[in-house]
């Protein structure tokens, strides 16, 4: 493997923590969810790209436009 940093194993570590969490207790997290203020549901999912700002800065390879482009997508 190429470009393994600490950096790059801590975003990847962030991009899987969601899918195993849903994945090995779906109904109790989604109560759990559910009983958070609505700001905090809405804004949450802003945190998704933590991973790329991570790896990009590190990288030198950070772009405003790419961030920005990552916002338009539905999580």
């Amino acid at each position: 493997m190429q470009n393994v940093t600490p950096v790059a194993i801590a975003a990847l570590a962030l991009e899987l923590a969601p899918a195993v969490l849903f994945g090995l207790a779906a109904e109790r997290v989604a109560r759990a969810v559910g009983r958070w203020p609505v700001a905090v549901r809405l804004l949450l999912p802003a945190l998704l790209v933590a991973p790329y700002v991570m790896v990009s800065i590190s990288a030198h390879l950070f772009r405003w436009a790419g961030l920005r482009s990552m916002r338009r997508y539905p999580w």
